[in-house]
């Protein structure tokens, strides 16, 4: 799996996590700080190009930045 962190606001975490859901199998996605809107998604093998263009298209509706963390966890 291919494991990615992004940084949103945190009114649209649960409205990622559901439209994530609703691709059956593309990942899955942790809520790693609620207070930063910093999440991990996790995407299964074979949905990379799907989930970037799901990425893409998310982006013109909400705000999703690439996050890293500059501490270890």
């Amino acid at each position: 799996m291919i494991k990615k962190k992004y940084r949103m606001n945190s009114s649209d975490i649960c409205f990622l996590k559901f439209i994530l859901e609703s691709y059956d199998g593309m990942g899955q996605m942790t809520t790693i700080n609620p207070q930063l809107g910093v999440i991990e998604i996790r995407i299964a093998p074979g949905f990379d190009a799907d989930f970037r263009e799901l990425i893409k298209d998310l982006r013109k509706q909400m705000r999703i930045e690439d996050w890293m963390l500059q501490r270890s966890e």
